[in-house]
């Protein structure tokens, strides 16, 4: 598999159509929680996923549905994480 470092959208897409198989592919704005796709465990499930793929901690604050609307969002927020670390 590529770096997902690399490819963040790729790397979540892949995860989200293998772990969730839902009835269309995803893409970048896809709405994970209104298509149901994605529940509450889903959103769980993103949250160690993102951790360990991407070496971020998302904080408390951060579990907002907003942020796993789509891969998109997530992406967003995983850059955030990434240079908010690299700023520390």
């Amino acid at each position: 598999m590529n770096d997902p470092m690399l490819h963040p959208a790729a790397t979540l897409t892949d995860f989200i159509d293998t772990t969730y198989a839902p009835a269309v592919p995803v893409t970048n704005d896809t709405e994970l929680v209104r298509s149901e796709i994605v529940d509450s465990y889903g959103i769980l499930e993103l949250i160690a996923f993102i951790e360990k793929s991407f070496d971020v901690h998302i904080p408390d604050e951060d579990v907002q549905p907003n942020h796993f609307r789509t891969v998109d969002a997530m992406c967003a927020m995983i850059a955030r994480l990434r240079s908010e670390d690299d700023a520390a």
